[in-house]
């Protein structure tokens, strides 16, 4: 485990908070560090893994503030949201406000927990976006084009053809 000073200097050369200089150096869990923050803060920590969101308050366009500011819809609570975070900050308490209403309420989970309920329940759009979305957004701009999938199946068969002439001569 690593000391408090080396913590706040990794802190301060990262740019990044304590909690996660504190996980880099194996002081902490990203559980524990979640469950501290929940206790810190009052709120209830959520499992994301064990304890799934109900994916109809999910929609694939918001994946990117779901990975980007580490909130995600998680149940509902009557007629509150209940906004699973990875930090419950004035911050982010004033953006799940806007996003999802006054109403809204916080729960703390994991920072990868979001991350890989966000992976597991969006496999498809994430794997589109991945492979094909410049594709669609901009044809013209993407590099393999018909003509030069043709290309590259004609050299490589050339190349096998000399290679394999190659092999074939008479030492």
């Amino acid at each position: 485990e690593s000391s408090i000073p080396e913590i706040l200097d990794c802190q301060r050369r990262w740019g990044c908070r304590f909690g996660e200089a504190s996980i880099v150096h194996n002081s902490v869990s990203p559980v524990e560090l979640a469950e501290t923050l929940a206790d810190g803060f009052g709120l209830h920590f959520v499992d994301l893994i064990a304890e799934p969101p109900d994916a109809s308050l999910l929609g694939p366009g918001d994946i990117d503030l779901y990975l980007r500011e580490l909130i995600l819809p998680w149940r509902k609570l009557g007629e509150s949201p209940v906004i699973a975070c990875a930090d419950p900050s004035p911050e982010t308490r004033a953006l799940v406000m806007r996003v999802f209403g006054p109403q809204a309420l916080l729960a703390v989970t994991g920072k990868f927990d979001i991350i890989w309920t966000v992976q597991r329940l969006f496999r498809d759009v994430l794997s589109w976006d991945a492979s094909l979305h410049l594709d669609a957004q901009a044809p013209d701009a993407v590099v393999i084009t018909p003509l030069a999938a043709v290309a590259v199946t004609v050299i490589t068969a050339s190349g096998n053809l000399y290679y394999s002439q190659v092999l074939m001569q008479p030492a």
